[in-house]
């Protein structure tokens, strides 16, 4: 069973898978790790606060091309709804990050990922985040 899986989508255990998820999320996309990303996104997934609606491809693509690098990354607060076989996972994360050359900045985001139960495995359906100020 991968970290994906889950016997069912209800309860403690759950809530737990999806939190774990949500840090390899992160994690994936702070580190460019498009292939990996790629396991815990649905087929349909869309993003969206970014100006415009982006795919599952176009997202990957600008995961793999994005010109920074991140020293570190966290969850300031997170919180794992479970609607049946729907969960809403929210909270605000931290990142800070470097361009070429450039001093390092903190990035904070409040977030919201919407999570599906497809056949054995929870996936990211729907995307969402705002940069804070």
């Amino acid at each position: 069973m991968n970290e994906s899986q889950s016997e069912h989508p209800h309860g403690e255990s759950a809530k737990e898978t999806l939190l774990c998820l949500s840090a390899d999320v992160l994690d994936a996309i702070c580190t460019h790790d498009g292939p990996r990303l790629a396991t815990f996104l649905s087929a349909d997934f869309a993003l969206l606060g970014s100006g415009e609606r982006q795919n599952r491809d176009t997202f990957l693509e600008s995961v793999l091309s994005a010109d920074f690098h991140a020293l570190d990354w966290m969850f300031e607060i997170i919180d794992v709804e479970l609607l049946g076989n729907t969960a809403v996972v929210s909270g605000i994360q931290r990142v800070t990050v470097q361009g070429d050359g450039e001093a390092s900045i903190v990035s904070r985001a409040a977030f919201t990922d919407v999570f599906v139960f497809q056949d054995t495995n929870w996936l990211v359906r729907v995307a969402c985040s705002h940069e804070l100020v």
